[in-house]
């Protein structure tokens, strides 16, 4: 089951092109390793573009979104084991 945070994060990211590739990231004081990244879709924003991403480290799951004209990244979900 998908939580829902919507909290701002600081992000470690590489950009190629027109891509961007999200490697790691902190929340809650915890430092994630990405070890998986998929670009799920991108979308207009006013003047800039949001990129959506479906990312993985070695146990959990989660949601991310980056914004080209704020600069900010966000972590939207996080998967719940039950």
């Amino acid at each position: 089951m998908f939580k829902t945070i919507n909290e701002t994060i600081k992000v470690t990211s590489s950009f190629f092109r027109d891509n961007v590739i999200p490697e790691r990231f902190e929340w809650n004081g915890k430092q994630y390793t990405i070890k998986n990244s998929k670009l799920i879709h991108k979308a207009r924003k006013g003047a800039g573009k949001m990129f959506f991403f479906d990312v993985q480290d070695d146990n959990n799951l989660f949601k991310l979104s980056f914004d080209t004209k704020s600069l900010e990244w966000e972590l939207n979900q996080v998967f719940i084991k039950q």
